[in-house]
This record gives C-alpha cells, sequence and structure tokens, in this order.
C-alpha cells in the first residue's frame, strides 16, 4: 500500500510518529507540497515493512507533483 492507503489503514498520527514528524508535516508530505527523504521512506519501511509500497508512492505523489508543475506552465 503507498503512503495514501498507509494513512487510512494506520491513521494520520501513527504514521507522523513514524517519521517524527507532525501530522501537519505529513500532509504535506502526502500532497506532495514537501518532498519526502529518503530517510522518510526508510523510515515507512522500517515501521511498516512489506506493506508499505515505496514504488507506488513515489509514482502517487510524482504524478501529483508534475501534474502542479504543468498547471503552472503558460503558452506563450
Amino acid at each position: 500500500m503507498d503512503l495514501h492507503e498507509l494513512i487510512k489503514i494506520e491513521g494520520e498520527k501513527k504514521v507522523a510518529e513514524a517519521l517524527g514528524v507532525t501530522v501537519g508535516s505529513l500532509r504535506n508530505k502526502r500532497s506532495g507540497q514537501r518532498p519526502l527523504t529518503i530517510d522518510d521512506l526508510f523510515s515507512l519501511v522500517r515501521s511498516f515493512g512489506s506493506t508499505f509500497d515505496v514504488d507506488g508512492t513515489v509514482r502517487r505523489i510524482g504524478e501529483r507533483r508534475h501534474a502542479r508543475r504543468s498547471d503552472h506552465v503558460r503558452d506563450d
């Protein structure tokens, strides 16, 4: 399960604690407003094991960040 699914199942507080951040910081990371670091990903794998899908998380957040950047590009 990716980060979004993990949060739905485990809850924001538990996932934020695994990362050592506040729930607000977790929300920023989940939305792509703040980057997830390698250390964040490692902490999630360490805390939740193989149930956490790193690839799915990177893909989902990456797509969201790419779409946000594309929205800011103007056609000149």
